[in-house]
């Protein structure tokens, strides 16, 4: 029960503020209350490590052979990670927006920003500790609903609002994907339960997670010169992703057929390839998070693939970390590198750094595939280094104070890293996968000296054309699956009123009895009714 309190004074918080707002809408110590309810969240999901694993049933649902199984929750080292990583972006992301009130430049905080986010984080660490298909369809769903409002509620105009609604039904198609996987494991009688996940299951919850994960709204309803104004936004945009993450975690315990795996590498290679190449290259890491997310996602995807959930996990918590430290790296000076310099250390996968476990994705038996993933992450390196690097402020800061709160909100992210990788050594109830050997860490190497070499290219004038990488993201834009979306809807809109008006005419009954004629033919000749 204890890995609850975190959510339940998440919810409280956001409730609270949103009342007082109604009644007192002069009150001005929100900020107070925002920080104070992720803080009390941060210690409690600290103190959470303790109790798991644990499940928690929240209903029962009877009779039994009507409801094979009820809402339950587990708590246990995915969950527990995943969850503290969402609430220490969450502390940190009110911290650092806080401090925004003595700004100079740029908007103040606004209170419409910190409700959603302690909701949103709520939801997100919900998803993360679904122990079923049905609670997850139902946390999925609840986190989809909550997060198309809060986009429509923030869209400026249509297109805007249009794309937050191909989101959702993004979203909505990875939800039908797990109800499926849940009808292919009743059939097969296996247990509807996410912690042993069959084979036939597993490429459903892989596709489900992918499509959640490999579609992002690239400029559709955050637009990047609005996400510079706003500290928030970019964090809204991350937090849902955790969601998707822990799945691709649950079932790396499944090994996907060897006929299929390659394949699917594969296309982790080519997403993580294009991603990084276009993080490396875009010009502010703003619009870069979306690529962002698909890239380091396909990581996730393919140590899933290769049965290394602990790999999974840590490309996972990078992701969410290492990305949030950047997005929020709004106020830029040189003595602040070293925190920047901990999250690209976060995901280099070096020896003894909070990745380390990420190098078993490179773990033999080592294909082809797996090995050129050392490209796509030497690219995510050497941009990571260039957008930390880069100088050039999203706001500025007028009081002295300022300057001592925003590094410590920075310092959240990397604390909030090692912490994890700490207490899952320590305080793990399970016996824990070894560390890497020195010798099987070659690949984190490999990866930052090719970000080297990046770099050093990089100084000498060695680029990629802008016209390959507007290219490569107009392919990587959802935009043109979802207008061929929508000329089919148009399509079979059409053909369904032509339908229609025929029927309708004169000669209706005619085609009635015509299209039911050749009906019944069809079945009399498939044997249907014999």
């Amino acid at each position: 029960m204890l890995s609850l309190l975190p959510i339940i004074i998440l919810l409280l918080a956001a409730l609270i503020m949103l009342g007082i707002r109604v009644l007192r809408p002069g009150f001005r110590q929100l900020w107070l209350l925002a920080m104070s309810g992720a803080f009390l969240a941060w210690i409690l999901a600290l103190i959470a490590k303790i109790q798991i694993p644990s499940s928690i049933t929240l209903v029962n649902w009877s009779p039994e052979e009507l409801f094979p199984v009820s809402p339950a929750l587990i708590a246990d080292n995915v969950s527990w990670s995943f969850s503290f990583s969402l609430v220490s972006l969450a502390l940190a992301a009110i911290i650092i927006d806080a401090t925004r009130i003595s700004g100079t430049k740029g908007s103040s905080p606004n209170w419409w920003n910190w409700t959603p986010l302690l909701t949103l984080t709520a939801l997100g660490m919900l998803t993360t500790m679904s122990n079923n298909f049905l609670t997850l369809v139902f946390t999925w769903a609840a986190l989809d609903t909550f997060e198309l409002i809060v986009w429509l509620s923030k869209s400026r105009d249509r297109d805007e609002s249009r794309g937050a609604i191909n989101n959702f039904a993004v979203h909505l198609a990875s939800i039908m994907l797990v109800v499926l996987a849940g009808i292919t494991t009743r059939s097969s009688g296996s247990p509807l339960d996410l912690t042993q996940v069959s084979v036939q299951a597993s490429l459903l919850l892989l596709a489900a997670a992918g499509l959640r994960l490999g579609i992002q709204p690239v400029s559709t309803y955050l637009n990047p010169n609005q996400a510079r104004d706003n500290v928030i936004d970019p964090i809204l945009r991350l937090i849902p992703s955790a969601a998707g993450l822990a799945l691709l975690v649950r079932t790396a315990n499944t090994v996907p057929p060897a006929d299929i795996a390659p394949f699917l590498l594969l296309f982790a290679l080519i997403v993580a390839t294009i991603s990084g190449l276009i993080w490396n290259n875009i010009r502010y890491e703003l619009e870069g998070e979306p690529f962002w997310i698909m890239g380091m996602s396909a990581f996730v995807f393919a140590s899933a693939l290769r049965g290394q959930p602990g790999a999974s996990l840590t490309w996972g918590i990078a992701l969410l970390l290492s990305g949030g430290l950047i997005l929020l790296f709004i106020a830029r000076r040189r003595w602040l590198l070293p925190l920047l310099m901990l999250g690209l250390f976060g995901f280099s996968t070096l020896p003894f750094s909070p990745a380390w476990g990420g190098v078993l994705l490179y773990q033999k038996p080592l294909n082809i595939p797996a090995l050129l993933l050392i490209i796509p992450q030497g690219l995510f390196l050497a941009g990571y280094y260039r957008h930390a690097t880069r100088r050039e402020d999203r706001f500025e800061f007028g009081e002295r104070w300022v300057w001592f709160v925003y590094p410590l909100g920075l310092a959240v992210l990397p604390a909030a890293q090692f912490i994890i990788v700490l207490l899952g050594q320590v305080l793990s109830t399970s016996p824990a996968s070894p560390p890497p050997t020195l010798s099987e860490s070659w690949p984190g190497l490999a990866a930052c000296a090719f970000a080297l070499l990046i770099l050093l290219l990089r100084g000498r004038g060695v680029s990629v054309s802008p016209g390959v990488i507007s290219t490569l993201r107009a392919i990587f834009s959802p935009e043109w699956i979802y207008r061929s979306l929508r000329y089919v809807h148009h399509s079979l809109g059409r053909l369904f009123t032509f339908f229609s008006t025929t029927l309708e005419g004169r000669g209706g009954i005619l085609w009635s009895i015509l299209l039911l004629t050749l009906l019944i033919s069809i079945l009399v000749q498939s044997g249907i009714g014999r």
